[in-house]
């Protein structure tokens, strides 16, 4: 995954804003959106361990309640330090089972990291969907994290009929968007005071990932 130097895991968006009222907004409860982050980020976690269909099930059995009744996804506390919790619930949840890697903090929280990322990309998805503008978002996709090469404009100008003004002003809505939904994420689990070291922690476990894998 490619971060230009304004990428949306390192530079805060505050307040978020909607940009003329682009894009309406129908977010989930908090709740459900812990869940879901918790629940993408296991698979994610799971997938690099490449194992044979019948033992994902096993984990996926064993760790799916767990995160269902684990008490910082319900609740509306902030959980500055929820990482570490998070990666000791999946540790124990799997104990007994023969695996071919357990739970680090380090992959817990890079995969963690690649579904916060997931999830924001997805929910402006959504966004641009409902206001009509799925085509548009789906050229610019790729483009939400990196930035246009010299062809690209051109190429994608005629891919969407936009000209390259209103080209530009898109790309840079949907980047806003997907800035805002990162941050909106973190919120889920950080306060104001800490998110700054929480974004980096996650930019941090991205970087490493990418960089060793």
């Amino acid at each position: 995954m490619d971060f230009p130097e304004n990428a949306a895991m390192t530079k805060p968006v505050e307040p978020p804003e909607n940009p003329a009222g682009k894009y309406p907004r129908r977010s989930e409860p908090a709740h459900l959106r812990r869940l879901n982050l918790l629940h993408a980020s296991f698979d994610g976690w799971l997938a690099t361990c490449q194992l044979a269909a019948t033992t994902q099930q096993q984990c996926l059995r064993a760790v799916g309640p767990a995160i269902d009744a684990w008490p910082p996804a319900k609740t509306m506390a902030l959980a500055d330090d929820f990482l570490p919790g998070y990666t000791r619930l999946l540790a124990e949840s799997l104990n007994g089972l023969d695996l071919p890697q357990q739970p680090t903090l380090a992959t817990v929280t890079a995969a963690f990291a690649r579904s916060l990322v997931a999830l924001a990309a997805t929910e402006v998805e959504r966004e641009a969907r409902r206001a009509g503008h799925d085509d548009i978002f789906q050229a610019l996709r790729p483009f939400l994290e990196q930035q246009l090469a010299n062809d690209d404009t051109a190429r994608l100008c005629v891919k969407t009929g936009l000209g390259t003004a209103a080209l530009n002003k898109a790309l840079a809505r949907l980047r806003l968007r997907f800035r805002q939904r990162i941050d909106s994420g973190l919120a889920l689990w950080s306060s104001p005071s800490t998110r700054a070291d929480l974004r980096r922690r996650l930019h941090a476990a991205l970087i490493y990932k990418e960089t060793t894998a």
